[in-house]
This record gives structure tokens, sequence and C-alpha cells, in this order.
């Protein structure tokens, strides 16, 4: 087993401060402005995720990977592969919220360049 913080849940200003439930029930998103500048945006997320799966896939070639990661890491990833909007507020209207102990299967063609799909 390895760590690679690239999986890590998401830096934001609420951490320890709001919980989800609280941040859901007064609309608030840490992706929106003033909190972006002090955390990561969804692009940035779903960079680092990209970047991870990228890098695994032809480090471990033909062999099975499994990362764990967060929900909203996650999600950003799925929107990234499926060039859906990274945007907190218009991806949830567009893409399912992954459900709490979920699986999320991402599959990984490796080439000259790795192309990347899900279902």
């Amino acid at each position: 087993m390895k760590i690679d913080l690239r999986l890590a849940e998401v830096k934001t200003p609420f951490e320890g401060k709001l919980t989800f439930s609280a941040m859901r029930a007064k609309d608030v998103s840490s992706y929106d402005s003033p909190w972006v500048t002090q955390g990561e945006s969804e692009a940035q997320i779903g960079k680092r995720m990209e970047e991870w799966i990228k890098e695994v896939s032809q480090k471990y070639l033909g062999q099975t990977v499994v990362g764990v990661s967060h929900a909203d890491p996650i999600w950003f990833l799925v929107a990234k592969i499926k060039n859906l909007p990274l945007t907190y507020r218009q991806l949830r209207t567009q893409l399912a919220y992954p459900e709490l102990a979920s699986v999320t299967q991402v599959v990984a063609e490796v080439g000259d360049v790795v192309k990347l799909s899900c279902d």
C-alpha cells in the first residue's frame, strides 16, 4: 500500500468549521468566491486526480490498481473524463454525486496518450 496525497480530500477553508450537511443547508460551496482563493478549485482537483491515474496506469501497465479517495475528488475526475463543466454549481445538476462507500471504475488505455473512460 502506498499513500499519495493527490488522492486526498479537497483542501478547503471550511475544514473543522462547517460540516458538509451544514454547508448544503446554507447553500454554501467552498468552490465559490471568496473561498476558492483559500482552497482548491474544481479544475485543480480534477487535474491532480487525472495526473495520478495517468501515472499509475503507465507504471503498473496491465495491472489492476485501486485508489481510495473522497467523493468530491472522484466527482471532479469523472466530470473531467466526461468533458463536463468543472464547476460545482453546474455539475451538481449534470452528474450524480458519488454515494457513500461507492466504487467508481476508471479504465485507462495506455498508448502514446493515456485515454481515460468511466461508467
